[in-house]
């Protein structure tokens, strides 16, 4: 049973409000909690399929080529489905807490799935049509959004405190598997009938994940108003603004992912399918092997790592020019990203309430989306006029930026369950939870 702050017995008069740890409070309980239940399991189904929609909309800048439009073309429309989802993210986030993360969820992938179908009409030169497109993707933008905050609010409510990092990931893996099945998918869909039938496609897919929500329990209640804090108080806390400004680093290299990974491949000769393939199959490794190690040692420890590591994969695809070097650029890659985002997730919401997670939440992942946007956007034009080659040394760049952040920062790490505790550490778990909630934020 999650406890509001006020309630709470472990320190009635000094809990921060909007930071009880208790709901995230880890324990070392002699047999795991179960985490593989019922109701996990359909809901990363769903996500699998939600993230496979927006999978298909990797070589979305394919269709952008096809029809007469630009790198810089590329650039404006994926970083404006990007630049709706952080514009609407306080928005999206009070939705979340103030409604519930089943209802939400639901509008998203509804967003999500009209916006596809509508391109069925727009078969046209860009030049000709390009407010409208720019329309849809702003509106697809919104509807992610929802879908993906929602989506990841409604995991961390249902995995046990002990498990986070692996269910966290675990459930991230089934995302990352949309990202591969979604480009292959579509790719396959495109050069068989065409772009229409991808986007019908894409749209029926988001409407599959929308349909194997709709049985899922939504445990969540509303708080009393009291209980809630505004975005804008979240934003202001220093341990999750400082994640977020490694997450927005971690958005703008992985616009490249997003954006130019698949321009780039038809510009080689080679299949786009190659790369998301191996970025996923090694970013599944990477969630399968080592979400129970971050629980074990801590997600600080590991961080560090993994964001050089990707630094490197997204740096590496500029010499990426058979088939298997852009094998291997998104194997290295994908085992940096398998870690990077559940860790930088977990130390972002695992010390916030429930009636502010979804905030949290929306902080975090407002600022990834807001680098992507910025990734999406500045790397177009770098592409543009200097070249691929410069455009992904930009795009690793930013991780080593992430990187660099991280460590001159680590002042604001968060007191609590978000610092990593070596296995062999006696203190006991109460005296660290009061000092954690003792200390003002």
């Amino acid at each position: 049973m999650i406890e509001s702050p006020s309630t709470s017995p472990i320190n009635r008069k000094t809990v921060p409000e909007p930071f009880n740890c208790e709901p995230m409070a880890k324990h070392h309980a002699p047999h795991p909690p179960a985490l593989y239940n019922p109701i996990y399991v359909r809901l990363s189904a769903s996500n699998f399929l939600m993230i496979s929609s927006m999978g298909c909309g990797l070589v979305y800048p394919l269709f952008i080529l096809d029809f007469g439009g630009t790198k810089s073309d590329i650039g404006l429309l994926m970083g404006s489905m990007s630049l709706a989802a952080v514009l609407c993210r306080p928005l999206v986030s009070e939705l979340i807490d103030r409604f519930g993360r089943m209802r939400s969820y639901v509008a998203g992938c509804l967003l999500m799935g009209v916006a596809s179908g509508l391109h069925v009409f727009l078969q046209k030169p860009v030049e000709t049509i390009f407010p409208v497109l720019l329309g849809l993707r702003l509106v697809y933008g919104i509807g992610s959004g929802l879908a993906l905050v929602a989506g990841l609010t409604w995991a961390a409510d249902i995995i046990p405190a002990a498990r986070f990092n692996e269910g966290i990931g675990m459930f991230g893996a089934t995302g990352l598997l949309g990202i591969a099945v979604g480009p292959l998918t579509a790719e396959w869909i495109i050069y068989r009938f065409g772009f229409p039938a991808m986007f019908i496609s894409a749209g029926v897919i988001s409407l599959g994940a929308l349909a194997i929500s709709l049985g899922i329990p939504d445990g969540y209640r509303a708080a009393a108003q009291t209980l809630r804090k505004s975005f804008l108080q979240m934003v202001r806390h220093p341990p999750l603004l400082r994640i977020t400004l490694v997450g927005l680093c971690f958005g703008f290299g992985f616009a490249a992912h997003g954006s130019f990974v698949a321009p780039y491949a038809r510009s080689q000769e080679l299949y786009v399918s190659t790369y998301f393939l191996a970025y996923s199959a090694a970013a599944i490794v990477a969630r399968l092997t080592m979400g129970r190690v971050a629980d074990r040692i801590g997600e600080t420890r590991l961080l560090p790592y993994a964001l050089l590591l990707a630094g490197i994969g997204f740096s590496s695809v500029m010499w990426a020019h058979t088939r298997l070097g852009l094998c291997l650029a998104g194997l290295v890659t994908g085992l940096g990203h398998g870690v990077v985002f559940p860790s930088m997730l977990a130390l972002a919401i695992r010390p916030i309430a429930a009636q502010n997670r979804g905030k949290a939440n929306g902080v975090f992942t407002g600022g990834v989306d807001g680098g992507i946007f910025l990734g999406a956007v500045m790397l177009g034009f770098i592409g543009e006029h200097l070249g691929y080659q410069a455009l992904f040394a930009s795009a690793g760049g930013a991780l080593f930026a992430g990187l660099a952040i991280y460590w001159t920062t680590s002042r604001y790490a968060d007191p609590g369950y978000a610092v990593a505790r070596h296995p062999q550490d006696k203190k006991s778990l109460r005296e660290e939870r009061a000092a954690h909630c003792d200390r003002p934020c």
